[in-house]
């Protein structure tokens, strides 16, 4: 009896060791995880699981679920690491942003300006009697906060209204200026007096520029001690840099009041453009990148006009080769626009008489219009409502809906009220019919009023090759030719709303 009771336990003994084997061959990756057959799966999932979702996470998966390894690893988790700075410019900044002040204090007002930055000020300048607000004691950071200025001037040259500061921190010049092409600065400004930015040398010439609200794209060449009428020397950029100013420029004709912010300013161009971050703020990258150097083009600079609430006008188009009206110190207020000879080349007697007249000074070659940005473009026009030497903006309608021009006045003309009369080659000869003729023999300058354009039945390549054919030793006009055809589009006297503006720099 304890013998037949031994032996049953030990057949049942067998038989549940029997069972036990057949569950675990059967339990050999029933998964659908694509594991290779050998996952004894140890209730650890130390399988290499190799899923081949697109789901790239570096962690070994180890689910610490108990189930027979039944899990299909639909791993949902997209993995859009929102970290890192995924700077999408293309900036290619090679610095490596090791901001190691991390609690930067500046003594007193600072001003990061691009490769730019030092200490900075406000000043009504040397006349008495002006006012001007001051600056906080913090960092200020152009690339994302703007700098900003008001106060009053008095009737005199000396009285401005300037924010200034260093070029460097250390208080050493700025010798970087041959990496760059030129400046950049986007102004907003309520006042009737002249903006400008000014760089002041190492050995203290102060080299300046006009500006106007908007974004503003100044190469180095259009710098000059005395860019109010342009006679001065130019900037060198192989000059040293040790101060730049915005400032709004006083008058002796009456005081004015002033409300100007810097929205942005920067050295731009050439291969020191690279953004170098010089950052002395804490900030870990978290800026866009928002360069705004972004507006130039290979050196091209591309002028944005913000467009602005003017007084309907009309627009019309001439080139008749004579010596300006504002040409003449009396017509100018002492002033006179500058004049040139049959070569196109600058006169320096303002009391040359005309070619129209029997003389050898015309309105200069370079007075043909010019493109400075997508929708942008400077020129010069004759104007019987405002004075010599002064600059209006032209904000197009019709089918240059959406451009914009600034004009120098140069001259009065055969024309009504709110008339520009647009100095385009080749536009017509307009009421002055023997300046041209004169200074170039042979050259047939089409109809009267209206021009090339008029005969050609408003074709553009009509157009351009009468400029071709009477232009292609004369740039400057050849230019001002093929820009009537490009950006102008060839239009008839297109309308437009206008208002008077700051001249900018290069009018």
């Amino acid at each position: 009896m304890k013998q037949s009771l031994f032996t049953f336990i030990f057949l049942l003994f067998l038989s549940g060791c029997a069972s036990e084997l057949q569950s675990e061959g059967q339990n050999r990756d029933d998964d659908t995880d694509s594991d290779s057959g050998n996952d004894v799966s140890s209730d650890a999932d130390t399988d290499a699981d190799s899923d081949t979702d697109s789901d790239t996470d570096s962690d070994a998966d180890s689910d610490t679920d108990t189930d027979a390894d039944a899990d299909t690893d639909s791993d949902t988790d997209s993995d859009t690491d929102s970290d890192s700075d995924s700077d999408s410019d293309s900036d290619s900044d090679s610095d490596s942003d090791t901001d190691s002040d991390a609690d930067f204090e500046p003594d007193g007002p600072w001003v990061i300006a691009g490769a730019w930055q030092g200490s900075a000020e406000t000043s009504s300048g040397e006349a008495a009697g002006g006012a001007i607000s001051g600056l906080e004691d913090k960092v200020y950071d152009l690339s994302k906060e703007s700098i900003c200025a008001n106060g009053s001037t008095v009737n005199s040259y000396e009285s401005l209204g300037i924010i200034s500061f260093n070029a460097t921190g250390t208080g050493d010049a700025w010798t970087k200026a041959n990496n760059y092409t030129g400046v950049q600065v986007n102004l907003s400004a309520n006042t009737s007096l002249e903006m400008r930015i000014q760089v002041t040398a190492a050995g203290g010439t102060a080299y300046c520029a006009g500006i106007s609200s908007g974004n503003n794209n100044i190469p180095w060449s259009s710098f000059n001690e005395k860019c109010w009428d342009g006679s001065g020397a130019a900037f060198s950029p192989s000059t040293g840099i040790s101060s730049v100013e915005i400032l709004a420029a006083g008058q002796e004709a009456g005081g004015a009041a002033f409300d100007f912010c810097v929205e942005d300013l920067a050295p731009v161009g050439g291969a020191g453009d690279s953004d170098s971050d010089s950052d002395s703020d804490a900030d870990s990258d978290s800026d866009s990148d928002s360069d705004s150097d972004s507006d130039c083009d290979s050196g091209a600079c591309n002028v944005v006009l913000n467009p602005i609430n003017g007084k309907q006008g009309k627009t019309t188009r001439y080139w008749d080769c004579c010596k300006p009206s504002c040409g003449w110190s009396a017509n100018a207020g002492g002033n006179p626009i500058e004049s040139c000879d049959f070569s196109g080349s600058p006169l320096g007697d303002f009391n040359a008489k005309s070619v129209c007249d029997g003389g050898n000074a015309t309105q200069c070659m370079y007075m043909a219009p010019r493109q400075v940005g997508p929708n942008a473009s400077y020129g010069y026009a004759a104007f019987n409502g405002g004075g010599c030497n002064e600059c209006y903006q032209l904000d197009f309608q019709g089918p240059l809906q959406g451009k914009s021009m600034i004009v120098k006045v140069i001259n009065i003309g055969d024309i009504g009220a709110d008339h520009f009369d647009l100095l385009i080659p080749g536009g017509g000869l307009g009421y002055n019919t023997g300046g041209c003729p004169a200074q170039f023999p042979g050259v047939n300058w089409g109809t009267q009023y209206g021009g090339w354009a008029l005969d050609c039945g408003y074709d553009g390549n009509c157009v351009k090759q009468k400029c071709q054919q009477y232009f292609s030793d004369r740039p400057d006009m050849m230019a001002g030719c093929e820009w009537y055809v490009g950006w102008f589009q060839t239009a008839d006297n297109p309308g437009m709303t206008y208002a008077k503006v700051n001249c900018p720099a290069g009018l």
